[in-house]
């Protein structure tokens, strides 16, 4: 598999949810928020069969901890 640019939303006490791209990522993280949960947006460069780089912090959503 190629590495690539994968994007994602962790919701406070939810699964991990991937994203095509950062917008549809960002928008889920505020869709969380709204409804009450805190919610990060962070994206990582690589793949499951050769690893990740370190996250990147884009946007975290409601009192995150």
């Amino acid at each position: 598999m190629r590495e690539r640019l994968h994007y994602f939303v962790q919701a406070e006490g939810g699964p991990l949810e991937e994203f095509s791209c950062a917008v549809d990522a960002e928008r889920a993280g505020e869709a969380h928020a709204g409804r009450g949960v805190p919610a990060v947006v962070y994206m990582m460069m690589g793949d499951a069969e050769q690893g990740w780089d370190e996250p990147e912090l884009l946007a975290a959503h409601g009192l995150v901890a």
